[in-house]
């Protein structure tokens, strides 16, 4: 082979790796992070006797029922600090931002949650 196919093969397999890096980021095209949040596990409860409460998996005292997981956002106990503001934006475009969750008027893709911290 010569040396110019050694370079050129050398220069596809570094630019297709750097290419298939860059699909691997959690961020959208214009670099906003959407919002992700991780459901906390409070205590676990009977859905039949709601009065058994318990911090761990287990079964109802009273009914050998599977206790249910309650977590952290599910009764208005704040997961973590609220944001400064949290808005609703297209993926694609940018410029359409609206207060309350809704369509996009130009696509009509449904718009996701952004938070300013």
């Amino acid at each position: 082979m010569k040396p110019w196919k050694y370079i050129s093969t050398a220069f596809l397999a570094t630019a297709l790796s750097l290419s298939l890096y860059g699909c691997t980021t959690d961020r959208d095209y214009y670099g906003r992070k959407p919002v992700t949040r991780e459901p906390i596990i409070v205590n676990y409860s009977c859905p039949v006797h709601p009065e058994v409460v318990q911090a761990t998996p287990g079964y109802c005292s009273k009914c050998r029922a599977a206790l249910r997981a309650n977590y952290a956002d599910s009764t208005g106990v704040s997961v973590r600090p609220s944001p400064v503001a949290t808005y609703y934006s297209c993926p694609n475009h940018p410029e359409i931002n609206q207060a309350t969750a809704g369509f996009c008027s130009k696509c009509g893709m449904p718009l996701r949650l952004y938070e300013v911290r």
